[in-house]
């Protein structure tokens, strides 16, 4: 799943969420709340793959400049030698 799948599955999962929260407690099923669990660590999973592509990318741009201000953070070793 790339980038933009990934955004559009965290969208649609986040206002499925939504809906779900939308009902008090008190009329939750055990059904309704395990679906929020479940969907609360998908979600979780989704934003955190998510974020390893786009650090990835980062990653991949930054190594094709490696003296780019930038590339310091990623680049530790080469910073230091300059």
């Amino acid at each position: 799943m790339d980038d933009i799948q990934l955004c559009k599955e965290i969208t649609r999962l986040k206002k499925e969420l939504q809906k779900l929260l939308s009902v008090p407690d008190n009329d939750k099923s055990n059904e309704d709340k395990q679906k929020e669990e479940k969907l609360l660590k998908l979600i979780h999973k989704l934003v955190e793959a998510r974020d390893f592509l786009v650090d990835d990318v980062e990653f991949e741009r930054l190594s094709r400049q490696p003296h780019h201000p930038g590339a310091q953070d990623w680049f530790p070793t080469e910073a230091k030698q300059g």
